[in-house]
């Protein structure tokens, strides 16, 4: 079992979009995943699914329920939502994430708060692997430098970087100077992609709906860096079968 933490400096820069989607093509290719939103304060994956659930990872660090009820399935993967509802952040013991995580899955990838605050902070110790998400501009990759130069320190698997474009326009920084300044390989580089625009609208999964998109393709090649398997490459259709065979199968 891996526990794969997706951070970033700052917020804006498609971590959340990152971390479901790569959770997404590592069930697709054959691993059991669990993705967990670790940003209590202000979850987002709950947008990316549209899927009703009862219960959440604040129900589970409250003591109220076990954390096998409150794992939602989605597609091929395992979802812990967190709660939308403010009031659930009162007697919520985050420390105790670490804790919780005794499941077992191939992967478990913790969707993290941007930042260094109390949530992120709690993350990092508890991953044991890193994958950082920024955007090509200094003030955010000297922002996540300073969470990769602290994962260092605690002795954290600093797995790479992902530069993703959020918007078309000129890059400040190419991924020779972004690794130059993190001491940290650029993993894969995401070009601007309207279809990620197209849905977030729809409440889907890029690489699910575009598989053949810019920003599907690059998922992919992620996948390959963390795992060592061959790209996965099907038909639209072929990965609804895949999906379907393994949510009812």
């Amino acid at each position: 079992m891996e526990v794969l933490a997706v951070v970033s400096g700052k917020g804006g820069v498609g971590k959340t979009t990152v971390a479901s989607n790569l959770a997404l093509e590592l069930s697709l290719t054959g691993h059991k995943v669990l993705l967990v939103d670790c940003n209590i304060t202000t979850p987002h994956l709950n947008f990316y699914f549209d899927i009703p659930y009862m219960y959440t990872l604040n129900d589970v660090l409250r003591g109220n329920v076990e954390l096998e009820k409150a794992i939602t399935r989605v597609f091929a993967l395992d979802f812990l939502p967190a709660s939308l509802n403010a009031e659930n952040l009162i007697g919520v013991e985050f420390e105790k994430l670490s804790d919780m995580l005794k499941v077992e899955y191939d992967y478990i990838i913790l969707d993290s708060a941007p930042g260094l605050g109390k949530e992120a902070s709690t993350v990092l110790k508890t991953a044991e692997s890193i994958l950082y998400v920024t955007i090509p501009y200094l003030m955010a990759v000297s922002d996540v430098k300073r969470i990769i130069e602290i994962a260092r320190m605690m002795g954290k698997n600093n797995l790479g970087i992902v530069v993703n474009e959020i918007a078309p326009g000129k890059k400040e920084l190419t991924d020779e100077e972004i690794e130059t300044l993190t001491n940290l390989r650029v993993l894969v580089h995401i070009p601007f992609d309207k279809k990620v625009q197209d849905s977030a609208i729809r409440k889907l999964p890029v690489n699910l709906i575009f598989p053949e998109s810019k920003f599907a393709q690059e998922i992919k090649k992620l996948v390959n860096e963390i795992t060592g398997l061959p790209i996965y490459q099907a038909s639209k259709f072929n990965r609804f079968l895949t999906l379907l065979k393994k949510i009812f199968i």
